[in-house]
């Protein structure tokens, strides 16, 4: 499976956030302030809607590098939504970005728990497109 194919497989928006992230940011600016060589991105209440775009990003791209400083980033935020402080914009269960992310990094053991995680985020929030893309990582292998 390429990376397109497995990211539009893991995202509800699919290649739409690809698109979304590199008009917001530039594909290269996203991607070099999330590697944290450039200014670090805000930390306000868009902060996990920015992680999120840039997970989708690195993950279309197949950026390991970007992958695992996202990782990192996201995951004290794993039980909430990307973007949801915002009160604006979603981008779905945090979780569920982790959940692509540990699969680029080979980490299935915990994908699958973040996909599990991401699916009890989204039925508290009574989002089955949610739950439902949860369960389609975890058949995929996460």
């Amino acid at each position: 499976m390429s990376q397109s194919q497995f990211a539009a497989g893991r995202t509800r928006c699919g290649n739409g956030c690809v698109d979304l992230a590199s008009r917001c940011f530039g594909r290269g600016q996203c991607l070099y302030r999330c590697r944290r060589r450039g200014p670090p991105l805000p930390r306000d209440y868009l902060l996990e809607a920015r992680l999120g775009l840039a997970a989708v990003l690195a993950v279309e791209l197949g950026d390991r590098e970007t992958v695992s400083s996202v990782y990192r980033q996201l995951l004290p935020a794993a039980d909430g939504l990307a973007g949801a402080g915002s009160g604006v914009v979603t981008l779905g269960p945090v979780a569920h970005h982790l959940g692509a992310l540990a699969h680029l990094l080979d980490r299935p053991r915990e994908a699958a728990d973040h996909y599990r995680r991401a699916r009890a985020v989204a039925e508290r929030a009574g989002a089955r497109h949610w739950a439902e893309a949860a369960r389609r990582g975890l058949a995929m292998g996460g």
